[in-house]
């Protein structure tokens, strides 16, 4: 395919690994990934939407992976619709976490100063989940005849 200065950036599949390219646009240029892009931002949409009419406390994103987990179960949307583009997005997760962590190391004194509560609180709440989680699949187990 021919590559050029003018065109759009499409990210090609070449064994395995996601290379971002510049392809001319009248070459050929698989716009797969921008309708696999759509699909996810429609879901998305319908959480914001969702979450404006819906009163509970809950993030709308939420809504909208709840939503497309539903359609992906349901063969509305078949995974291969989605997989490209949706892993890319995988990828790209991490610096999503890089302002959150710029806002704690920002709020590092207020958070020494609360050391021994934040602490306690982490490992109480570890144990709670081990505990509870433990107890579930002990439960299921007995119930499904093995061991627990």
């Amino acid at each position: 395919m021919e590559k050029a200065f003018f065109g759009i950036i499409c990210f090609i599949q070449e064994e395995k690994q996601h290379t971002l390219d510049l392809l001319f646009l009248p070459g050929g240029c698989n716009l797969k990934y921008l309708g696999q892009f759509c699909i996810i931002a429609l879901f998305s949409f319908i959480g914001e939407v969702l979450h404006a009419l819906i009163p509970f406390p809950i993030p709308a994103a939420i809504y909208g992976l709840v939503l497309l987990t539903v359609a992906l179960l349901l063969k509305w949307i078949r995974p291969d619709q989605i997989r490209e583009t949706s892993d890319f997005l995988v990828q790209l997760l991490p610096l999503l976490f890089v302002a959150p962590l710029v806002g704690i190391v920002n709020s590092a004194p207020l958070i020494l100063e609360n050391l021994v509560p934040i602490i306690i609180a982490v490992v109480a709440g570890t144990a709670v989940t081990f505990a509870v989680s433990g107890g579930i699949v002990q439960l299921l187990l007995h119930r499904k005849g093995g061991q627990a």
